[in-house]
């Protein structure tokens, strides 16, 4: 019981829980090991100083590989479930793109693919407000205003491109 705490403490320091670290990959899976591994020293350590016997290391040993299989796999499974969310947009974060470059107008496009960010608008210095750059998707305003219009649109990411803006604009939004 007292070593559940550890292992959120220790999961968490391996970014287990961050969003932008996780569902990336065979990445998640090196911080499991990682994560498990660290949760079973502290297990020991626990257990040096809370009980007389030491802990049998067939069961440490039985832990940490349990540990490891269960953890991935239910991180797996929890991957084939919210991926299909993150594709039909149920659960996409909302986002403006500062640049209307030729640059930005692909990523955008190869980012509305993968689901996991909804476009609302772009933020340029050169097109006219309402100017229509990626399908449906139109310049909401300038970069300057950038926080007025995250709030009213209710924006959680903001995307700056760096080539598909001027270096002031670049220089003021990203210091």
């Amino acid at each position: 019981l007292l070593s559940l705490p550890v292992f959120w403490i220790l999961f968490y320091g391996c970014h287990l829980y961050d969003l932008q670290e996780i569902f990336y990959g065979t990445t998640e899976y090196i911080q499991v090991i990682k994560g498990v591994t660290f949760g079973v020293l502290g297990v020991i350590v626990i257990s040096f100083f809370v009980h007389r016997q030491p802990l049998a290391r067939s069961w440490l040993l039985l832990f940490w590989i349990f540990g490891m299989v269960f953890v991935g796999l239910g991180r797996f499974v929890l991957r084939r479930l919210i991926r299909p969310l993150f594709r039909s947009g149920r659960r996409s974060e909302r986002s403006l793109v500062v640049g209307a470059s030729e640059e930005a107008r692909t990523m955008t496009e190869t980012l509305q693919e993968t689901g996991r960010l909804e476009i609302v608008g772009f933020l340029d210095d050169f097109s006219p407000v309402g100017e229509k750059i990626v399908g449906n998707i139109i310049v909401k305003g300038v970069p300057e205003d950038y926080a007025r219009i995250a709030r009213e649109e209710d924006v959680s990411k903001l995307i700056l491109v760096p080539g598909a803006v001027s270096w002031e604009t670049y220089r003021e939004i990203s210091f």
